[in-house]
């Protein structure tokens, strides 16, 4: 199909925002209509990043939002989560509906970890940064198709992550506490 579509788009780059957190903001509100005027909707989406440092560890809050609005919402323009960054725990993209909200809380913490040696360029700080963390996924559980229907609700989940090798290496490890599973990612 194609698309006739308006939309205003907000970023905010990362900056110290109240109580010393970096803020970073990415908004969207679009309205999108089919050419052969199959459908009109409105689609809404926002992705808000806040860290504050606190001593040697770090607090990190994502929250990852998106909802559609019309008398028929296809499949391409639903709210889609699953995966490390908006559900860790559940597989990539299965939580589905025309509203939804990602919310992560990880605490990062720097712990005593191995010096990898780098030749010439020298050695990788002795040090890993542990970070707990929990994610809750809310989602109406509305399709277009009711054979892959959602249920609607709260989808939690906690793990932990290992960042290292000058913050480019990431691990994830995270259960998925309904009907989810275990996941481990690798993040470089």
């Amino acid at each position: 199909d194609e698309f006739m579509r308006a939309s205003f788009e907000l970023r905010r780059a990362t900056s110290l925002g109240p109580w010393g957190a970096e803020i970073a903001l990415n908004g969207r509100v679009e309205a999108i209509r089919a050419r052969a005027g199959e459908f009109t909707l409105g689609r809404a989406t926002i992705d808000l990043d806040v860290q504050r440092p606190v001593g040697r560890d770090r607090l990190v809050m994502r929250t990852i939002a998106a909802g559609a609005s019309g008398p028929r919402v296809p499949t391409q323009f639903e709210t889609w989560f699953g995966g490390p960054v908006s559900a860790p725990g559940y597989n990539f993209h299965v939580l589905r509906g025309r509203a939804g909200v990602s919310q992560r809380v990880e605490w990062q913490h720097p712990v005593r970890g191995p010096s990898i040696p780098l030749g010439r360029y020298g050695r990788a700080p002795g040090e890993i940064v542990l970070a707990p963390f929990g994610t809750v996924v809310w989602t109406d559980g509305r399709t277009s198709s009711q054979s892959t229907a959602q249920q609607r609700g709260l989808y939690p989940s906690a793990g932990v992550a290992a960042i290292g090798l000058f913050n480019l290496l990431r691990v994830d490890v995270a259960r998925g506490l309904r009907d989810g599973r275990w996941l481990a990612t690798v993040d470089v």
